[in-house]
């Protein structure tokens, strides 16, 4: 009667093992696909990050070397380095970075209400106009991921 009871005791055991593993595995696998996304999310967060800090620098380096599109219609460039001086700069365009991530970053001109200096959001209208010492730079950063298109973008205001 011992032997009885132990064989069926391994059995609801075997059987409760595999319940459990197989709650598991697809637990696992769900995982594994969040912490990839969340790779490409921080991969594409420094790519736009990196695109502000040279933007940035390249107009601390050169104010009035790259000219502002206006609201609805911005001037687009992408990050490179000047080969002359080996100083960043801005080319025309958007680029490819790291075969995944396409980023361009966005330059308009800033519109100011000329009785308060308040910032207009849209186009200059009555009472504003163009703040030609602001600048707003866009980082846009995009990519395809599992078949949905994503997109990161972060805002800057430059001033002289």
């Amino acid at each position: 009667m011992k032997k009885g009871m132990t064989i069926l005791e391994v059995l609801v055991a075997s059987i409760m093992l595999a319940i459990m593993v197989a709650s598991i595995f697809p637990i696992i696998g769900w995982l594994i696909t969040r912490s990839k996304e969340k790779q490409f999310d921080g991969q594409a967060s420094t790519v736009m990050t990196a695109g502000i800090e040279v933007t940035y620098n390249a107009f601390l380096g050169d104010w009035e070397a790259f000219s502002a599109g206006s609201a609805g219609s911005p001037d687009v460039y992408h990050p490179a380095v000047d080969v002359s001086t080996g100083a960043w700069t801005l080319d025309d365009g958007e680029e490819l970075v790291e075969a995944r991530y396409t980023r361009r970053i966005e330059v308009v001109e800033v519109c100011r209400q000329e009785s308060t200096g308040e910032r207009v959001t849209g186009a200059c209208g009555d009472g504003s106009a163009i703040d030609t010492n602001s600048k707003q730079v866009t980082s846009v950063v995009s990519w395809t991921e599992r078949g949905s298109d994503k997109e990161i973008r972060a805002d800057l205001l430059l001033t002289r």
